[in-house]
Parts: C-alpha cells; structure tokens; sequence
C-alpha cells in the first residue's frame, strides 16, 4: 500500500509525523519517487536515511519531488545529530578485523596455485610488505606455475590467470613481466565469439569469468602493457546485451535468456561496465578524485593540465582508445546504478557472501570515481562491517558456512573478506601512476578562447545553445548522447517572448536535474537562475544535493539570482567546499522557500 504524504509550511501533516517516526524507528517505510529505496536503517542513523532520500546521482525520473525535508524538519534536532561513529578502512573497529583475518591467512599452509593467487594480493592490500614470508610463498608458487606454462585446460577458467596479473603487477610489473604477459595471452585467448570470457573450449561466455579478465587487462593497462582495445570493447558489447532490462546480471547473461539475476554477478557485471570505461579512456568524471601529487594543497576545483615533451595536453586516465557506443555504455552503467538503489542488500543468500560483497566494493567504488562523489564511510560499507562483525569466526577466518560457498576452504572468503574491508578497489584507483611532464595552463588554447572549469575539467566554451539544440542532443543516437559535444556549451538559451513556449522549456530543464550526466544537471543548474520563477526552485534544492561540487555551486548561485539574495553570508558554501555546510545552505533555502511561498507543499511517497 502506498500513499503521497505532504509537509506544508504550517507543519501540520500527521501522516510525514508518522513517516518519520517510523524512519526514525528504523521501519522500511520510505521511498522516494525517483528509484532510491531506503531498507533496514538502524535508528541512530536518520541523517543518512535523509542523505540517501535526497541523493541523486542514480535516479532516472525526471519528476522530482524534493520535500523529505519534512522529515528532517519533524524530526527534531536531536535525531539530526544522533549518529553512530561510521565505519572507515582502518578504524578502531576494521582494522583489528583485517589484522585477525591476516593473522588467520599467514597460518594457513599453501594452497593451490590458484588458491594463493587470492591470497597474496589479499595481504599486499591488508598492508602486508612485499617480502613478508607468507606473501612471498604465494608469489613463488604462482610464478613457479606461469613457468611452467599456461596452456589447455590448467587453468580451466579465468580467475586464476586473472588474479596473478593482477598480484604481480602490485609486487614488480617489471620483474615479472613475461609471467604477467604470459597470463594476459591466455586471457585474451578465452574471449569467445560474442565477446564474453568462458571456461576453456566452452561456447557459452558467463559474467564471472568476464568480470576478472577485464579486471586483470584494466590492471595491466595502468601499469603500461600493451592491451589490444578490442578486447575490452568486445566485452562492453557482451555485457550491455547481457544486462537484464531492469538492470540486474545473471550468471550466463539475457544473451541466451538467462533470467536468474542474483547480486553477486548484478556487482560483476555493473562493476565490469565501469572497469571497461575506465580502461579504454571513458571514465568520464573518474579523475575528480584522483588527484595529482603536485596538486595537493590546490582547491579542489583546480586541476593542473599535464603535456609531453611535443606539448600535447594528457588525460589522467589515458585518452579514448578505440571508438565504442558511448551512450549505449552509459544507459547499461545507470540501469546497474538503478538495480542497486531497489535491490542492495549486504546478506545474500545461496551465493558467496564475501565474493559478493568485494564485487560491490567494487562497483560501487568505480561509481564513486565516475561520479565525483566521496564519501570516506558509505553507508553500503559501514552495514558490511557491521555484518561482518558477527560472522568472523574467533580465529579470524569468515568460513564458508556463512555464505555456502560450495566446498572452498575459509582462506579463500577470508581472502575476499580482506580486500572488502580494505576497499582494495579503491585503493587502487586511487593510487594511480601520474605523468612526469610539465606542468603547463591552458597548453595549446587560442589566445581569445573562453575557458572554464567544470567538473574538474578546463573546458573552451561555445556560444550559448537553445533548449531544443541541446535537446536534441540528448536524443541523437537512438536516445543517446555523445557527452563530449556538451562540455563545450556555456548555457541555455529560452524563448522569453512567448510565455507558452518558454513555460515547456522551463519544464523540460526541470526534467534534466536528475540526469545522469553532468554536464547536463550544470547546464540546468546555470539556466533555472535565469528566469524569475518560484517554480524552479525545488528543482534547484534538488540539485544541492548533487555529488559534483560544481552542480551545487552553480544551483546555489541560481537560487541568489533567483532569491536576489546576492550578499547574504547565510546562503555563501565557502571557497573549501564541504558536503555539510551545503546541507545547511540547503536548509537555509528551504526555510527561505517556504516563507516566501506559505502555501506550498513538498512531497515524498510513502509505502
């Protein structure tokens, strides 16, 4: 059963009362009208169930409703502040975990070749040196394997070759080399006809053994192997058919009407997405978080553009590879982002708890590097520790017994555990190799270029675009959008002398707040200051909780034009932009909102 409840400014709706009671008691009660699904809340932790109703960076609706404000109002201003300490990698709480699990692993005797591959990049990530004796053994049996040569069906599947690539470019991408290059051939020797990556002489690809050999070749990229491109591209193509139209992946994928979507491949296949972007150069915002050495103590909107010696600018990540459907990769990216809103959940049943759980590690961390959006305790996190606090078992290990893991030994979910704790995938991204070239503003700019920072980006501007220029697009391409075309454009034009037409454009820019590119929600960010109209303001407290910094400032700027509010201190985020001062400037407009419009009512859904 489901129902609108509504706040309005006299605060007298009994039913958001009721609503945010029951969120408070930590009741499954609330959704947004956009895809967020809040699940399983412990009451201490009603400013992030606010968070998460507000969040936007996944949502597909283009009908936004922002007023859980009214929850926030209701609750009070003793279960704003209430919260138990998050969990982050290394706390009082993590860490003792990863030390008992690394304890219990340096214990264990040797496994299979295949065993240790998982166990010595697990230490490397818990910290473990690279000449640790237990790091050591599992590097000598991999490398004394690989030596012997890699052919037929030893090793059968993927996971093996691809876990040694990726524990030996962490040990010595040098020394290793021709073991690594050894492991990637026969990696690339797996990918079958549709693109996918299959058990030996199979002739049906599955999500799994895709996931690690992409992950192994995006590895060995960043440490400057050669990767034929069309591997990966191939691979994007299987895994966009694959994808099940809600969003979610099965074992074997909808190419041949697999329709048992389970979280464990649903975190394979959507991570994968974003794996292969990253790899081929269409990582789209990923180095926002990523910063340079040379650019610590700099304001995070600046960035430094790197050249080579000939003076052409560089990418962090590597420029575009090879030509894919970008739109097509980002529609499946969102439908992933989309299944996880309805359906995260970190207790999975009849799959492999902690395989699982380091998949969604991570996905979600590529999703945090596209999008901009840090947050050093996630709420997907602090619940896995806190699940993973009852199921260690007193030597250290996370056993098999807790996810049934089908016969493999407690090391190898230990191993898993390990890297999840640690949000390896994380660590990884962001320790990426930088350019040693100079460091150069504006390298090859006209002179009279107009030049402006968006995303983190230093773009040249063009001449403002028309609501329907940009409209169109965002439908070129069977519905898709080549999104390099709008960094260039500066704002949106509207047609003011015809009160008709510029009401439509107005609501179709309102529309675009929840895009999920950015460039679109600064684009509308910038264009509803534009016109006088109340109207536009709840999509503007909308986009104050975009993940991009420069979305926020530019809905912020807005709604001073929009307030004429232009030098009042309350409404000023600061040079140093920080998540909770713009949650009260945010609040501030609401208060503002509501005194200048008595009458209007903000709305979320119950059910």
């Amino acid at each position: 059963m489901s129902g609108e409840c509504r706040f309005d400014a006299d605060g007298g709706s009994t039913d958001v009362r009721r609503v945010a009671e029951r969120c408070r008691e930590g009741t499954n009660v609330i959704r947004s009208n956009r895809t967020d699904r809040l699940r399983h809340f412990r009451a201490p932790s009603f400013r992030r169930v606010i968070a998460r109703i507000l969040q936007p960076p996944f949502a597909r609706s283009s009908r936004i409703l922002v007023a859980t404000f009214a929850a926030m109002f209701l609750a009070g201003p003793a279960s704003l502040v209430m919260s138990l300490a998050a969990h982050e990698p290394g706390d009082a709480v993590v860490q003792p975990m990863v030390d008992a699990a690394v304890g219990y692993l340096k214990g264990t005797a040797d496994g299979t070749w295949e065993q240790e591959t998982l166990i010595g990049y697990a230490l490397l990530k818990a910290g473990m040196p690279k000449d640790d004796p237990r790091v050591v053994r599992s590097v000598n049996k991999v490398v004394k394997r690989i030596n012997e040569g890699l052919a037929g069906n030893d090793p059968s599947s993927t996971y093996a070759p691809a876990l040694a690539v990726m524990l030996l470019c962490e040990v010595d991408d040098k020394a290793f080399r021709p073991q690594i290059q050894a492991c990637l051939d026969l990696l690339a020797s797996r990918q079958i006809e549709n693109g996918g990556f299959a058990y030996y002489q199979q002739t049906i690809a599955d999500v799994s053994q895709t996931q690690y050999a992409c992950l192994a070749f995006w590895t060995a990229d960043r440490h400057d192997f050669q990767v034929n491109p069309n591997i990966g591209k191939r691979a994007l193509e299987y895994l966009v058919r694959s994808q099940s139209p809600d969003g979610g992946y099965s074992y074997q994928g909808m190419i041949i009407n697999d329709n048992r979507v389970t979280p464990s491949m649903s975190a394979g296949g959507g991570g994968t997405l974003y794996i292969i972007a990253a790899w081929l150069g269409y990582g789209e915002d990923e180095a926002a978080v990523r910063r340079r050495p040379e650019e610590e103590g700099l304001p995070r909107s600046v960035r430094l553009v790197v050249v080579d010696e000939s003076g052409q600018p560089q990418g962090r990540a590597g420029g575009k590879k090879i030509e894919i459907n970008e739109g097509a990769l980002r529609s499946a990216q969102g439908r992933s982002n989309g299944w996880f809103n309805n359906n995260f959940s970190v207790r999975i049943a009849g799959e492999w708890q902690y395989y699982y759980l380091y998949g969604y590690e991570r996905f979600a961390s590529f999703v945090e590097a596209s999008s901009g959006k840090v947050d050093a305790s996630p709420q997907w996190y602090d619940d896995g520790v806190e699940f993973m606090r009852g199921q260690q078992a007193a030597n250290g290990s996370f056993d098999s017994q807790a996810d049934q893991g089908q016969g493999e030994p407690a090391s190898i979910h230990t191993a898993f555990a390990i890297l999840f704790l640690v949000r390896s995938t994380k660590k990884s991204l962001d320790a990426g190799a930088w350019s040693d070239g100079r460091l150069l503003g504006g390298q090859g700019l006209s002179d009279d270029a107009k030049l402006a920072m968006r995303g983190g980006r230093l773009v040249t501007l063009e001449a403002e675009r028309s609501v329907a220029d940009l409209q169109g697009l965002l439908d070129a391409d069977t519905g898709d959008t080549n999104f390099g075309d709008l960094q260039s454009i500066d704002a949106i034009t509207f047609t003011t002398d015809d009160p008709q037409a510029l009401g439509e454009q107005l609501s179709l820019v309102r529309s675009w707040v929840a895009h999920r590119n950015f460039d679109v929600r600064w684009l509308a960010a910038k264009a509803l200051g534009k016109v006088q109209d109340l109207d536009n303001v709840p999509s503007l407290l909308f986009l104050m909780t975009d993940p991009a910094e420069d979305v926020v400032r530019m809905a912020n700027e807005s709604l001073r034009r929009i307030s004429r509010k232009f030098d009042d201190p309350k409404f000023d985020l600061g040079t140093e932009f920080q998540r909770a001062k713009a949650d009260e400037v945010r609040n501030r407009w609401i208060e503002w909102y509501l005194s200048v419009r008595p009458g209007a009512s903000l709305s979320i859904q119950a059910r």
